[in-house]
């Protein structure tokens, strides 16, 4: 187990957990290969993180792998992973290839911004410290209830985070030569599909889009 301290957050184990899970996502839904196009975007993207920002706890393992899925969705792991659902390139209405870029770039703002580690690292100190750092997270996962305190700081928490990523995304892709509406254009795309947050894990498509619109 590696220690790390991030300005703001306690100190904790650095999760393999996050990987583990996005690896058993994979194994559960099926692997499906990610388009060339797809691939390409996204190392625009990460080429573009790299040379605009600094990552204290270590250069990022950057990858992007796909699962078979018919509702778009997209997450980040701790280090320098994206998994993303074929449904971004297979749905119907399609994504066109700006909209996945805004999707890669949020998730890629996540791993700049380390919001899986912190959330990862107030699951672990929201628990019983004689736990594992796996056991806590576990437990909180069992435990979670959004009407209790701890769930809604768990809520809150986690918006805010969909905010940051949301806002850092527009200035990657800013920074990688597209245009920053992007961000704008494709929440707008997810506005209908509400499969996947209905943990209340992400703000409102509204709230998201006026912010990047600002």
């Amino acid at each position: 187990t590696r220690y790390i301290s991030v300005t703001g957050v306690q100190t904790c184990a650095l999760p393999i957990l996050d990987e583990a899970q996005l690896q058993q996502m994979i194994a559960d839904q099926g692997a499906i290969a990610v388009p060339l196009e797809i691939q390409q975007i996204f190392q625009r993207l990460t080429q573009t993180a790299m040379r605009n920002y600094s990552f204290p706890l270590g250069t990022p393992a950057w990858s992007l792998r796909a699962y078979k899925a018919k509702y778009v969705n997209a997450h980040a792991g701790a280090g320098g992973q994206v998994v993303m659902s074929s449904a971004l390139w297979m749905a119907e209405p399609k994504y066109r290839l700006y909209e996945v870029a805004a999707i890669l770039a949020h998730e890629v703002g996540h791993i700049i911004l380390r919001h899986s580690i912190q959330l990862d690292c107030n699951e672990a100190d929201w628990m019983d410290s004689g736990l594992t750092f796996a056991e806590a997270h576990e437990a909180f996962r069992e435990d979670f209830t959004v009407e209790s305190a701890r769930g809604q700081a768990w809520t809150n928490l986690s918006q805010k985070f969909e905010f940051e990523a949301d806002k850092i995304a527009t200035k990657i892709l800013q920074q990688a030569g597209l245009p920053p509406q992007f961000m704008a254009a494709a929440l707008r795309k997810l506005k209908p599909k509400t499969e996947g947050f209905s943990s209340g894990s992400h703000p409102g498509f509204d709230a998201r889009i006026k912010a990047v619109s600002n």
